[in-house]
């Protein structure tokens, strides 16, 4: 835990001291005085942070657009998520979804630090019941990492180059040929992106093995957990042009699994699942799928920041932190000594 608050200390300062210097300089057009510079720098630094903080949900949730439900909606999804932030101890303002196929999910939060959980539509058709309440263990658990306000923030930055950056993402994504304007735009955008997305890694891996390791604590089931990665990942890989990757990019901090991540490592996840004994074709029909190499994958400069570990990596830790909790690991037909 003290990792996590370093980190959060570190991304805080860094976004600080960015603010800082850019103030500084500009108040160097208007006065003189070292320390008046100095003095007006500190000044608008601070609004500065405070306007992100405010805004920065406000940009997560323009570019999703979910479909707030309440119990009469969905009851299974609003019992499940009311009944888990209660053991957790989380208030949870908001239960989401958003109509896509591709299975994921993610949180974010405002000031008061009551975070709104989103799943889409994907993630409550193609999981069962054990592996959504684990998805939902993690976004508790990154709600209760004490992070979630700060990444919610920067993620909510993210998104501005990544707008401005739009039609060299589309036609890098769709294969399109790139205008002068596209390259400027995209030139813009990434001095932007380049001053916020390391913030945001520094943050998003931690959080994401606090995740982790919350969800198969509190549910004491790490077999779903490790599925549930498992399923998220590959069905994310097999729909690469999915609104996850393709125009939510920037939100890979606070979903369950970063989707270009997922593309990315599919084939090594497939390789390390046959030597775990994992069987992928009881597990959701895999054997025969090719997953792309990276180098085959055509990945845009504006998704090649790994907000989560390896997936690999990832799937190793639960597998060994799993072990910890007395559980036994079975993953469809397949136990996991």
């Amino acid at each position: 835990m003290w990792r996590l608050s370093a980190r959060l200390f570190l991304a805080i300062f860094v976004e600080f001291f960015i603010n800082l210097v850019f103030f500084t300089v500009i108040s160097r057009l208007f006065v003189a005085s070292l320390l008046w510079m100095l003095a007006y720098g500190v000044f608008f630094a601070v609004i500065l942070m405070f306007l992100e903080w405010l805004l920065g949900p406000f940009l997560v949730s323009s570019g999703v657009n979910p479909t707030w439900i309440d119990r009469s909606d969905d009851p299974v999804i609003w019992s499940m998520v009311r009944e888990e932030a209660a053991r957790a101890g989380v208030k949870v303002r908001k239960i989401g979804i958003i109509d896509q196929e591709a299975p994921n999910a993610f949180v974010y939060a405002f000031l008061t630090g009551r975070p709104h959980l989103v799943f889409t539509r994907g993630m409550l058709v193609k999981l069962t019941y054990p592996e959504v309440r684990t998805v939902v263990c993690y976004l508790l658990g990154l709600a209760k990492s004490g992070g979630l306000w700060v990444t919610t923030t920067l993620s909510g930055l993210l998104t501005i180059p990544y707008r401005i950056a739009g039609g060299y993402v589309k036609a890098r994504l769709e294969g399109g040929r790139l205008g002068y304007g596209s390259i400027v735009a995209a030139g813009v955008g990434y001095l932007l992106f380049i001053l916020t997305y390391p913030q945001s890694v520094m943050l998003g891996r931690i959080m994401s093995i606090f995740g982790d390791e919350f969800s198969i604590l509190q549910t004491k089931d790490p077999s779903r957990f490790i599925s549930a990665l498992i399923k998220v990942s590959a069905s994310s890989a097999l729909e690469p042009m999915s609104p996850m990757r393709t125009e939510n990019a920037p939100l890979k901090c606070l979903m369950f699994q970063d989707p270009t991540l997922a593309l990315r490592d599919a084939a090594a996840m497939k390789e390390a699942a046959g030597r775990w004994g994992i069987d992928l074709l009881r597990l959701m029909n895999l054997k025969e799928v090719h997953f792309p190499e990276e180098y085959e994958l055509g990945l845009h400069i504006f998704e090649r920041f790994w907000s989560h570990p390896d997936l690999v990596d990832r799937l190793e830790h639960a597998i060994e932190f799993g072990k910890n909790v007395q559980a036994p690991i079975k993953i469809g037909l397949s136990w996991i000594e």
